[in-house]
């Protein structure tokens, strides 16, 4: 069972867990629960460690303040051992430990058959017996050791089964290698020219599918971009025209009414000139009312003076005589 220490760096707390998944926040049901009086800024369900398979992955849960690793903010990453985890900007940081395990990848060996097979290609792995046969086809790529002088120059001397290179007379041919063309008998080079040929003839129509493949994307983007070009072309005369066209719509309705607009200005500019006469005349009349009321007030004010004025001196004067004789006498 795989085993992960989190470290709560500059406090030196450590939790160990075994668990597949680990929730880390302030929740009171969190797996690793930081206070929320220390840790304000850390959401009630932060971030997530699970473990997938043999990996320990890292996952924030949508949190405001965010899940940075290793200084850089992430949604969802891999783990390894001694990274750091800082929860929010300015939050706690947790240091990691566990055992990493390495799964390597196993590399696929390709056994090449004869053309006129009509089974698959098949794909061998190191650890099955085909790793064999391409040692020994590897093997048979070494160059022949040259005949000795005694043998004639067109043919090689065989060798015995018990010498000490134990190479025999036959060079041993890999399984699922080319056979010799005929006529070639046990001569390696016609076999390995064969080989190569072949190869060479399936690379070259590799190579050539290929070709044919970026040759027509290119057809396709050079007809998507003229198309797109042509698109583009058109929609700018579309626009020029309902321009123009707008332009002329806007020429004609001005022309239409602006005789009826002057006409109905001239009659609000003749309404507006009978309503000053009017205003003019009122003001008139207005000014000779104030001059006729302060002319009649000029000539009669100082008779009324004269008149009435001592009347009310001498009843205002009665009326104090009055209240003093009916009053008491207040001397003791």
């Amino acid at each position: 069972m795989n085993e992960i220490t989190i470290e709560l760096v500059g406090k030196g707390t450590r939790w160990n867990y075994t668990k597949r998944e680990i929730k880390i926040g302030r929740d009171p049901k969190c797996d690793l629960i930081l206070a929320a009086e220390d840790y304000p800024m850390v959401s009630r369900n932060h971030l997530l460690i699970q473990l997938q398979g043999e990996r320990f992955w890292v996952e924030d849960l949508n949190t405001l303040g965010g899940t940075f690793l290793n200084g850089k903010q992430i949604q969802r990453a891999l783990l390894s051992p001694g990274d750091q985890l800082r929860l929010a900007a300015d939050g706690p940081e947790l240091r990691l430990f566990f055992s990493a395990l390495s799964i390597p990848a196993k590399p696929q060996v390709v056994i090449p058959r004869t053309p006129d097979e009509d089974a698959p290609t098949r794909l061998a792995l190191p650890d099955e017996p085909a790793q064999k046969a391409v040692t020994e086809a590897a093997s048979a790529q070494r160059p022949a050791y040259p005949p000795p002088a005694a043998q004639s120059p067109g043919r090689m001397a065989p060798r015995s089964a018990s010498s000490e290179d134990g190479l025999s007379g036959e060079i041993p041919r890999p399984a699922g290698a080319l056979p010799a063309q005929e006529g070639a008998g046990k001569n390696l080079g016609d076999s390995d020219l064969s080989l190569v040929g072949t190869l060479l003839k399936r690379d070259a129509a590799i190579v050539e599918q290929k070709l044919a493949a970026m040759r027509n994307l290119l057809i396709f983007m050079t007809a998507l971009l003229v198309i797109i070009g042509g698109m583009l072309i058109y929609q700018n005369r579309l626009i020029d025209r309902n321009r123009q066209e707008l332009n002329d719509m806007k020429r004609d309705a001005i022309e239409l009414l602006m005789p009826t607009l002057n006409q109905r200005l001239k009659s609000f500019d003749a309404r507006l000139e009978k309503s000053q006469a009017a205003f003019d005349g009122i003001d008139g009349k207005i000014k000779d009312g104030e001059d006729r009321f302060m002319k009649r007030i000029n000539q009669e004010l100082p008779a009324m003076l004269d008149q009435e004025l001592p009347k009310i001196l001498n009843k205002y004067i009665d009326q104090k005589l009055g209240k003093i004789k009916s009053s008491p006498d207040q001397q003791p």
